[in-house]
């Protein structure tokens, strides 16, 4: 017989003989010993709460338990609506009857959930059927006992994209973020527990959406940012709105406060920027910068201007409009790149939540709160300026970093560390920017992120174990040490890294590191004969290849500008070939990447940034704006020569179309190849002869680099030239050393 019971506190219970007397027996020898009894009138959650529990007990042990409270049964399990000023939820057991208890019918379906975790050893560590796990058991006792638990974060989200996603949040005790579709398919009960944004938006990104260019922009191009003295009808990308427009904040506030009362149950609305920047600089904009002190700039002199007072202020703006007599409701904006610094003189008002990302200034290798960590300790000052608003924060955090393409991420331990430190501060609204779907990359962070904000000062090694035991059974233990060994690579401090996934992840994981883990994952497979456990394992491996092939290129360019010996980039390209014909993302991506190799087995450089091949003036050629010109788009092109010596003088060549737009090249001298506005320093390169001629010919142009020039973060050089909105023609680039 085999016994499965609660976790919490049972070794006294569990101590002497004795006490096997007081527990409740759910199910004895796969039979059951009690009944499931709702109150009167359940609303479809409460039914649905019941019937959960009557489905996961039979997948477990085989029993059906009876729904009906004369079935003259032993035991009694009622599933009882208990109204509570806070979100709650509870268990009262006796030897005859077990009480599962929700302060609402969304707290009760999730009380029900926790039960089968806590004495029936259920999880569900991802969506969809790989990640749920039901151990059989013929007997299940529950020892006698009361709790009460709640959560320790009020908001509690993923980006969720489809139904395994949505039930799979509603299992670890999540409460968003769903479609509108999916709350109100779960019928009655339901209130306003379970938490959607507006349809039609990117992320929380807003504007283009509200404000479409499609709808408004013939009539009114005044509602969108003046940038370099005219108009840039932005989309979700690229440029923003003027948000010192007084009917532009007139309408978004209309369109808020028009969802809020379509939908009595709808409590967020995101008014959030555009991806990007492009900020308005029309003489409105600028007069409130310098009624707040003058405009302050992103991280460096010449970087972006910050826009968090500006956002704020147009976000209370809006709420004042759209929020009075709707208690309970709120407003979305971000705090995010060049307006992630916390405000100078605006104060969110109530209503208004703001969301701090971590994107720039950051590192993904470290927790935020790492004093060792350059980036992240800049963040970190960000972190604590806004936590004077701890009650309108909410945080954002990169759980799935689409940017870092696919390569692996061990970052469990530094994300439960800023989980913490968050809640320390008194933030407790969380969003994970995933769609939790990623299992073979990340392992056990979606799961440990979900335990963590319901329970911030949860045992992190202990549920680790759980996750690796649940998980992989006998092939726990390597598939433990396969996670922690590239954790241990990934938290070197030799890197700080963030979303430079080809620049950074070759140095992040070297060869060696990844031939080391490998063998952990096969050993696995060999360990166990469940297939459930098999597919788990064999998905970690088959995604572990994946990305071993996207590293293999950056290791043959970085030994290709160590050696010069072009036969290195073999493996690179036989790599790329692979992955270009993968389909998707993965194909476009590295098609690209595979004609830059060619490019630079052929020629010792390669372009990025640039349009597909095209003929001109009787050339192959490339174009700096791959979008076109005219369009409002940001591009920048750049040339990449991995195998240059910082202690030589070089002229680059370049053969460029006379009727091309005037451009200056320059050269990455610190920052590692960042934009100027996160700290990148980038020298213009003299021109020394030639000239653009202004004719449909190709004109020859050099310029000099010098060994001063040179970023000593940055394998050989980097160079950029041309982009934005303007075109370049370019047929042929050399990099040619010079004898000093």
């Amino acid at each position: 017989m085999f016994r499965r019971t609660v976790e919490l506190a049972l070794t006294v219970v569990l101590a002497t003989p004795l006490a096997w007397s007081q527990t409740f027996t759910l199910v004895e020898d796969a039979a059951p010993r009690a009944a499931v009894v709702l109150g009167d009138d359940p609303t479809d959650l409460e039914v649905l709460a019941r019937d959960e529990l009557v489905a996961y007990v039979q997948r477990a042990t085989g029993a059906t338990l009876p729904t009906d409270p004369a079935a003259g049964l032993p035991g009694r399990v009622d599933l009882v609506v208990s109204p509570a000023e806070a979100f709650r939820i509870g268990r009262d057991v006796t030897p005859q009857r077990l009480r599962i208890t929700g302060s609402s019918p969304v707290a009760l379906l999730i009380g029900v959930y926790r039960f089968l975790a806590d004495c029936l050893d259920c999880r569900w560590i991802v969506p969809g059927e790989i990640g749920e796990i039901v151990p059989h058991a013929d007997t299940v006792v529950v020892p006698v006992g009361s709790e009460a638990t709640t959560p320790d974060w009020d908001v509690r989200t993923f980006f969720l994209r489809n139904e395994d996603g949505y039930w799979w949040a509603l299992r670890n005790g999540l409460n968003g973020w769903f479609s509108a579709e999916f709350v109100q398919s779960l019928g009655t009960g339901v209130g306003d527990d379970l938490l959607y944004v507006q349809p039609g938006i990117g992320g929380f990104h807003a504007w283009a959406h509200i404000l479409n260019p499609d709808e408004y922009r013939a009539e009114h191009p005044e509602y969108y940012a003046l940038v370099g003295g005219r108009r840039v009808l932005g989309g979700l990308h690229s440029g923003q709105i003027c948000t010192t427009n007084p009917e532009a904040i007139a309408i978004i506030a209309a369109r808020a406060r028009a969802y809020f009362e379509a939908d009595p149950h709808a409590r967020f609305y995101s008014v959030a920027p555009n991806d990007g920047y492009g900020w308005c600089e029309c003489a409105r904009c600028m007069a409130f910068e310098e009624s707040i002190g003058g405009p302050r700039h992103w991280r460096t002199p010449e970087g972006q201007v910050i826009t968090s007072d500006r956002q704020v202020q147009f976000a209370n703006e809006v709420a004042a409009r759209a929020l009075p007599g709707l208690h309970g409701r709120e407003l979305i904006i971000f705090a995010y790149v060049n307006h992630a610094p916390p405000p100078a003189a605006v104060e969110p008002q109530p209503g208004v939540t703001v969301w701090l990302c971590h994107y720039a200034p950051a590192c993904y290798a470290h927790a935020f709160s790492d004093p060792d960590c350059p980036e992240n300790a800049e963040f970190f000052g960000y972190v604590k300026g806004w936590a004077r608003w701890a009650d309108r924060m909410g945080y954002y955090a990169y759980t799935d970093k689409s940017m870092w393409e696919g390569l692996p991420r061990p970052v469990v331990r530094q994300m439960m560390a800023d989980i913490r430190t968050l809640h320390d501060l008194g933030w407790r609204r969380y969003v994970a920017q995933s769609s939790a779907g990623w299992f073979g990359l990340n392992g056990p962070l979606y799961w440990m992120t979900a335990r963590l904000l319901w329970d911030v000062h949860a045992d992190v090694e202990a549920l680790l174990a759980d996750y690796f035991q649940r998980a992989y059974g006998p092939a726990a233990e390597e598939m433990a040490a396969f996670y922690h060994a590239l954790e241990a690579a990934a938290a070197d401090p030799r890197e700080h890294y963030d979303a430079r996934p080809f620049e950074q992840g070759p140095r992040v994981f070297s060869r060696a590191e990844m031939e080391a883990a490998r063998p952990h994952l096969v050993a696995a497979l060999e360990a166990t004969a469940d297939d459930a456990a098999r597919e788990r394992v064999q998905a970690r491996l088959d995604q572990f290849d994946a990305g071993v092939l996207r590293l293999t290129y950056g290791w043959a360019q970085a030994e290709f500008a160590a050696t010069g010996d072009h036969r290195v980039l073999a493996d690179a390209v036989q790599a790329a070939q692979v992955l270009a014909a993968a389909g998707g993302r993965t194909g476009e991506r590295f098609r690209d990447i595979l004609a830059r190799l060619e490019m630079l087995a052929e020629r010792g450089l390669s372009f990025s940034g640039v349009s597909p091949p095209l003929e001109l003036g009787g050339r192959e050629a490339w174009a700096s704006d791959e979008t076109g010109p005219g369009d409002g788009a940001a591009g920048w092109m750049m040339i990449e020569v991995p195998g240059a010596s910082h202690d030589r003088t070089y002229i680059l060549e370049l053969t460029v179309w006379g009727t091309s737009s005037s451009f200056g090249p320059v050269i990455c001298t610190g920052g590692g190849g960042v934009g100027t506005a996160s700290g990148g320093v980038w020298t213009p390169l003299p021109l020394i002869e030639g000239a653009l001629s202004g004719e449909e010919q190709w004109d020859v142009l050099r310029y000099r680099v010098k060994p001063e020039m040179f970023d000593p973060e940055i394998v050989g050089a980097r160079l950029g030239f041309g982009g934005g909105d303007s075109q370049i023609w370019i047929a042929d680039a050399e990099f040619i050393p010079q004898d000093d």
